[in-house]
């Protein structure tokens, strides 16, 4: 049996854009197994990538019926969310959504679409390539990150899978953040929110590897894209995972899933300990760094409030103190602006050193 979605190569949609090659590993192909991705050009000359619904897995299921229906709407809760996004500077945009039908029209093959703008690499990519990225380079793609996360926070929209290899960076707007695909909007259901965990397992807070998941929303789901983003810094300056190395620190009896405490308070049970790893790694990752300069120290200190181990403590201690239980205790303002200063401290010191640019 064919898949329509494997057929839409050399097609015109909406007579502007041309469906070229399909491609495997595209930058910003962050749909997974349920959608295959072309390169499209527009009339215009612009580029993109075109992300196409995949039914075959669905229709190869026990009960494809359901799997079609859970396919479909994770595709409209996504288009919704990009409709949304789409005046946010820091957000990749969806230029354009759509449907091919193909075949008979008695019987014809739907294939919905969004196609997005391009980028030229990832964050992932730079940091794998190289020892270390330009200090001021790091700074600019966490200030930025910062904001692309404070702009979806506003539309209480929670991220949930921040990583570096969802961190877009284009040659003339610098880094956007990409797949709204595992995404929360609070007081909007998906599916997916019924998950322990919705994104990277790899790059989630401790807290949910420990079973705990907060019932309120801001500490469930902002504080855990604040924790992302101090993971994040860590990745840039060390190219490792910051959950990684606390887990590591951590005594192995006192490891998920060996911790045997009870499963509503484990986390409870073990938090001080947990606290006390995540100081140690700080420490490593102070020396693995190994450049004592104050912009270092100042990123480390924002990784430390980012990260707490006590989800409802993350964020800057300010910004606790005022807003108190009448206000969003995890609002990045104050970040953006620390970091926007940073960006100017190291580019002082990478032109010192004369480090050039990515």
């Amino acid at each position: 049996m064919r898949n329509p979605a494997n057929c839409l190569s050399g097609l015109q949609l909406k007579d502007k854009w041309k469906v070229g090659d399909m491609v495997g590993n595209y930058v910003g192909n962050t749909g997974g197994k349920f959608s295959i991705c072309y390169e499209v050009s527009h009339q215009d000359g612009k580029s993109g990538f075109l992300k196409a619904l995949d039914f075959s897995g669905a229709l190869g299921a026990v009960d494809p019926t359901t799997e079609l229906h859970k396919l479909t709407e994770a595709f409209l809760y996504e288009k919704e969310l990009l409709e949304i996004c789409r005046p946010m500077s820091r957000i990749v945009t969806a230029l354009d959504f759509g449907t091919v039908e193909l075949g008979d029209p008695m019987k014809a093959e739907i294939v919905p679409y969004i196609i997005f703008e391009i980028a030229e690499k990832t964050v992932r990519s730079v940091i794998s390539a190289r020892m270390r990225p330009p200090f001021a380079w790091i700074m600019e793609c966490m200030h930025q990150a910062t904001v692309g996360m404070n702009q979806l926070h506003t539309k209480q929209i929670s991220h949930q899978d921040i990583k570096p290899s969802n961190a877009l960076i284009f040659s003339d707007q610098g880094l956007k953040i990409a797949d709204l695909g595992r995404s929360v909007r609070k007081g909007q259901y998906v599916l997916h929110e019924l998950e322990d965990w919705p994104g990277d397992w790899g790059y989630a807070p401790p807290e949910i590897a420990y079973g705990y998941l907060d019932p309120e929303f801001n500490v469930r789901r902002l504080s855990s894209d604040i924790y992302m983003l101090g993971s994040f810094a860590v990745s840039l300056l060390t190219g490792l995972q910051l959950t990684a190395w606390l887990i590591t620190v951590l005594p192995d009896e006192l490891r998920p899933p060996k911790w045997n405490g009870n499963y509503e308070g484990n986390y409870s049970e073990v938090i001080s300990h947990v606290e006390q790893a995540f100081a140690t790694a700080l420490e490593k990752i102070n020396d693995h760094i190994g450049v004592q300069e104050k912009f270092v120290e100042d990123m480390i200190d924002c990784v430390r409030e980012l990260c707490q181990p006590n989800p409802g403590k993350r964020g800057h201690p300010r910004t606790h103190a005022i807003v108190g239980d009448a206000g969003n205790p995890f609002n990045l303002e104050r970040y953006i602006s620390r970091f926007n200063y940073l960006v100017l401290h190291a580019r002082i010191y990478d032109h010192r050193i004369h480090r050039t640019s990515i």
